[in-house]
């Protein structure tokens, strides 16, 4: 009998592993813009629901990255520039839509 592999890699491939939590990263901020775009619009309801879909992408992304050890350089700088799109503009431009409405 052959012993079996106890280290199952979940994401074998070094560049999947890597581009995989860049894909959430840029689906986050997608919706961080759509948000925006909700909130010029005047549907200020979508637009909440929009930056609450970005949070739980932000949070579920860096967890997929720890899980499947897919961090890098790279990475980390596109969290920190989306994570201003998201969380320090976003909001603001619905609060003010909202106070122009």
């Amino acid at each position: 009998m052959e012993p079996q592999n106890k280290n199952i890699k979940l994401v074998s491939n070094k560049k999947t592993r890597v581009i995989l939590p860049n894909i959430l990263t840029l689906v986050g901020v997608c919706i961080g813009l759509t948000s925006i775009t909700f909130a010029f619009d005047g549907k200020f309801e979508l637009s909440i629901l929009a930056v609450i879909v970005a949070a739980i992408i932000d949070g579920l992304h860096g967890r997929i990255a720890s899980l499947i050890k897919g961090t890098s350089h790279v990475g980390k700088a596109l969290d920190s520039l989306t994570a201003v799109i998201r969380f320090a503009v976003a909001p603001p431009f619905l609060l003010y839509f909202c106070a122009l409405s």
